[in-house]
């Protein structure tokens, strides 16, 4: 539970605003803490691999339009 937010002292709107937005902040706050994270993990599990002798992702770039094939 957030604290300082007691779903059972809601009984207005304003009050119920207050809890929507900090519960926003919050989810806001985590989304940001778990891009972060993943961005984390998937960088060490590259450097793993690099340390492993494997290959790295490849390089792709796009095809040129209206190249022929």
């Amino acid at each position: 539970m957030l604290p300082g937010l007691n779903p059972k002292q809601i009984t207005n709107l304003d009050g119920a605003r207050q809890a929507i937005t900090l519960l926003l902040d919050l989810v806001e706050e985590l989304k940001q803490e778990n891009d972060s994270l993943r961005g984390e993990a998937q960088r060490l599990r590259d450097e793993i691999n690099r340390l492993k002798g494997e290959q790295g992702k490849p390089n792709i770039k796009p095809g040129q339009k209206g190249k022929p094939p």
